[in-house]
């Protein structure tokens, strides 16, 4: 897409605000928990061995793992961006793109004014920026949904077949980083039949692409006897019933999704209300008016079917399993506001920066807000003060959230060693057995204790003979842990 100057220089405008409030206090807000050092360690591993995953992460909800795209994407973070942080940094980079991605949509849908808008409310909502610093399997849908829609726009107005292929490779990568894509095959269906010539060639066009994207796990399945997709059955069929949680049309339409509207563009919930009015408002006047895009009609009825999806879903509404229904409120909420600009550019300019108002309050509060990260940072400075050299890592009951990250941050600096210090991580805390009914404190009496900053234990293990009961982190195990599903 060719833009003249003016526009280009705009974009540039949008892209700075976006870039403001992504990378704003970076070294204290990048997500290095559990799951990301994992999955890190996961990517430096397969580099090391020169192999691919053919998985992806396992799932928490059932036994089965998602698609292995997602790691191939880190392994080419880790190998382009070789710094520590240098994964997390791509995918900041992606919910940055991601506002292109929108301004593009809205130059082909709507021209300038609706590129404006849906450049600067993805470049200011709040959902985005709060997640934008994390590494999660989650993460990549607020980047590949958006270029969907795209390849889905420019498939309905170009005969090229690159976009359908794109389109196909989006929605299946999608799938590929978390199940909440499985609704997203509406739009390749809703794409076929708003398409007005060459359906063959845009439907073989969408196959191949969804081939491209699955087909490592294919293959993995080829040799496995289809050990994955009968896992996603296994889960969507009978899995998900063990939760036994229950939702209705009425919460759900009162409550549920005008707060996760306000949640996604503002941070406020209670603004979601607001939002679905200027919606109903917003179509009710275009409707008269017969303007709407045949993108807008695949996008919002896509939408409409997540509604009837996740009221009939028996899973969690845990806030990562939403994270693809952002770009769908991202786009509406911009479209409601573009049409009132149409119809009063005064009215949708004055809306627009009042909203812009309201998301940049909520942002200053998350982008000065700290993570985990520095506590962990701190933790391992303390640690060599104490022990120089290299390490072995033991992890204690319930403390990945604090062991994987000291592996992580150790192994990047190449300072693990099977001759290294034994060291033992643990996360103090009190549970309580369910079975027993008594108090579990995970943390040994002060026994060997070297180090106590706050809630974080560590022992020194070299004089230790029997540490069966921990658990021992080596790149190889933690790479193992791919493979929950075939076990």
């Amino acid at each position: 897409m060719n833009l003249p100057k003016k526009e280009i220089a705009l974009l540039l405008v949008i892209v700075l605000f976006a870039s403001f409030w992504r990378f704003y206090n970076y070294e204290n807000r990048w997500t290095l928990h559990q799951d990301q050092a994992r999955d890190a360690v996961i990517g430096l591993y397969a580099i090391e061995i020169r192999q691919l995953p053919l998985l992806g992460p396992p799932s928490s909800a059932g036994d089965f793992s998602f698609g292995p795209l997602y790691y191939w994407i880190i392994i080419v973070f880790i190998v382009v961006l070789p710094f520590i942080n240098g994964p997390w940094i791509g995918f900041t980079l992606l919910s940055l793109f991601s506002v292109i991605i929108f301004f593009c949509i809205g130059k082909h849908i709507g021209g300038l004014s609706f590129a404006t808008v849906l450049g600067l409310i993805s470049a200011f909502a709040s959902a985005s920026i709060f997640y934008s610093p994390d590494m999660l399997n989650p993460m990549l849908l607020a980047f590949f949904v958006p270029l969907s829609f795209l390849a889905m726009t420019l498939s309905l107005k170009s005969e090229k077949l690159a976009y359908p292929i794109i389109l196909g490779f989006g929605v299946a990568a999608n799938i590929n980083f978390h199940l909440q894509g499985l609704g997203l095959i509406l739009l390749l269906i809703l794409a076929l039949i708003f398409k007005k010539s060459q359906k063959i060639k845009t439907g073989l066009g969408i196959i191949l692409g969804f081939l491209i994207a699955f087909g490592p796990l294919i293959y993995f399945d080829l040799k496995n006897n289809g050990i994955w997709i009968k896992g996603i059955f296994e889960y969507l069929i009978v899995g998900q019933n063990k939760f036994n949680l229950s939702y209705s049309w009425i919460n759900d339409l009162k409550d549920f999704w005008p707060n996760l509207w306000g949640e996604v563009i503002t941070n406020i919930p209670i603004s979601g209300y607001f939002f679905v009015g200027l919606f109903i408002l917003a179509f009710t006047l275009t409707f008269r008016s017969k303007e709407f895009s045949k993108s807008f009609w695949v996008i919002f009825l896509t939408f409409l079917s997540y509604i009837v999806i996740l009221r009939y879903y028996k899973g969690p509404r845990l806030p990562v399993y939403l994270i693809l229904q952002y770009p769908f409120i991202i786009f509406l909420v911009s479209w409601s506001l573009w049409r009132m600009w149409a119809i009063n550019k005064v009215l949708g300019i004055l809306l627009l920066l009042s909203i812009l108002s309201f998301s940049a309050y909520s942002n200053l509060k998350i982008i000065n807000t700290s993570s985990q990260t520095p506590s962990i940072f701190a933790l391992k400075q303390e640690i060599e003060k104490i022990k120089k050299g290299d390490k072995q890592v033991y992890s204690y009951r319930g403390s990945y959230g604090v062991s994987l990250p000291l592996y992580y941050l150790w192994l990047k600096e190449k300072k693990i060693s099977s001759e290294g210090d034994k060291i033992g991580i643990c996360e103090y805390s009190i549970e309580r057995d369910t079975n027993s009914f008594d108090y579990i404190i995970n943390c040994p009496a002060n026994e060997n204790l070297i180090l106590s900053l706050g809630k974080y234990k560590v022992f020194d293990l070299n004089n230790q003979n029997n540490l069966g009961a921990l658990d021992y982190l080596t790149s190889e195990k933690i790479y193992s842990w791919i493979n929950k599903s075939k076990e």
